[in-house]
This record gives C-alpha cells, sequence and structure tokens, in this order.
C-alpha cells in the first residue's frame, strides 16, 4: 500500500516549521484519548522522503516546482524561513534508525542551514534507541522531542492503554537527556477523572520533577470517549 500523507498535527512550537513526512499514524496506536488510533502506522519510503527534499531545494532557490510532489508541499515552503523542520507524524523516531540518521544526514547536505529538526517521540521509540543512536541524530541536528506523558499515575496509564509505566517515561527522558536534545513533555489535566484526580495529579507532579524536562504543557481532557475522563 503506498505511503498516505498525514494531516498536520504538531505543536504549537513548532507553527513555522516545515513539516517533513516520514511516517502517518503512531506506533502505539492504541491510547483511547487521541486521533492517532484511529489510523494504522505507515512508513514512508526513504527514496521518497529524498524526493521531496530534493524538491524543496529546487524551489526554495529557484521557485521551480517539480512533478509529482503534492501542493502541501509547496504550500508549506511558501512560508518557511528555512530555520526549523518537524518530522512526522505521531513518533517520527520509530522510523528504522539507519534510514532516519540518512534522511537528515540528506537533509542537512541539502539545506545547511537549518538551525533544529523536530518529532514527537513515544517513550517506547526513545527506549529503543541506544544513547549513542540519539547523540548521532542529535549531531544531524534533531534539537527536541516531544513526549506525551499524559499522567505519572501507572493505573491512569494502563487504563488509556499508553502502554508504557512511570518508570519507563523517566528512563526515556533520562536517554534524551544524556543525549543533550532538548525534551518537551506534556500531561493531561482530567485524565484522572472525579475519583482519581488526586493520585493524578501527585503522581503527574513526581513524574515531572523526575523527568526534569526543558519544557512542560498541559492539555485539557474533555474526551469522554472509553469513558476516558
Amino acid at each position: 500500500m503506498s505511503f498516505v500523507r498525514p494531516e498536520i498535527i504538531r505543536p504549537p512550537s513548532e507553527h513555522d516549521s516545515y513539516y517533513l513526512a516520514l511516517t502517518s499514524g503512531c506506533s502505539n496506536n492504541s491510547c483511547t484519548f487521541c486521533n492517532f488510533s484511529f489510523s494504522n502506522l505507515g512508513i514512508r519510503d526513504l527514496e521518497d522522503v529524498k524526493q521531496e527534499i530534493d524538491a524543496m531545494s529546487v524551489y526554495v532557490n529557484s521557485r521551480r516546482l517539480m512533478p509529482g510532489q503534492p501542493r502541501i508541499v509547496y504550500y508549506i515552503l511558501q512560508e518557511w524561513d528555512g530555520r526549523k523542520v518537524f518530522l512526522q507524524d505521531g513518533d517520527a523516531l520509530v522510523y528504522p534508525y539507519p534510514k532516519l540518521l540518512e534522511a537528515l544526514q540528506y537533509l542537512n547536505q541539502k539545506f545547511p542551514n537549518i538551525q533544529r529538526i523536530a518529532s514527537y517521540a513515544t517513550p517506547q521509540d526513545i527506549l529503543r534507541r541506544t544513547v549513542e543512536e540519539l547523540k548521532a541524530l542529535k549531531e544531524q541536528k534533531l534539537g527536541i522531542l516531544y513526549m506525551g506523558v499524559e499522567s505519572g499515575d501507572d493505573e491512569v496509564l494502563r487504563r488509556i492503554q499508553k502502554n508504557a509505566t512511570h518508570d519507563q517515561m523517566v528512563e526515556a527522558a533520562g536517554k534524551v537527556k544524556e543525549a543533550g536534545i532538548l525534551l518537551s513533555a506534556t500531561v493531561i489535566l482530567g485524565l484522572g477523572g472525579v475519583k482519581g484526580s488526586a493520585k493524578h495529579v501527585s503522581e503527574t507532579a513526581r513524574i515531572l520533577t523526575e523527568m526534569d524536562p526543558d519544557y512542560a504543557g498541559a492539555d485539557l481532557d474533555v474526551n469522554s470517549r472509553n469513558g476516558t475522563l
């Protein structure tokens, strides 16, 4: 089946980035609160990624359009200042490591003035990487990873089908920080519901203290699907 380019879902701080799709969907694909759970994981062919990077380069340098590229490529490029790239989709870090490294090397070859590359990352995919692999990606300007923590309460994490524990997320954060990559963590207010609110709050405060992310943000869960709220 051919790769289907995903819709643009990104952190607010990546609003001025170019959105380079390496994957679609999410490798976890089960969190009860998340729209990614409606789509299966897709892995884009590396040569297809390189062709898009080539098209980006041709357009930026000569304003020529290359055939075969979707309009969204050129739409994004019209507003892009060349500084930042965000790797789609829900966790581009799941992209096979040798190919991921090659994709970033190729991107930097074509755009040597890029300042930072960013991606969502699940704790599971971070834990699959060695610190040395993460450092190699950092050398190719992978500067920040966005991790959805959601809660520090293992019971809440089990109920929302996060498939990661409190301790695993702390371990993943340690790997990212050891590699010198910035970490942004997001939690969700309200996931504990009324009965579990106190523990959700206390355990989430504890995990953020233990993870010590460079940035932290909070969303509000107003989704009652499958009893999440």
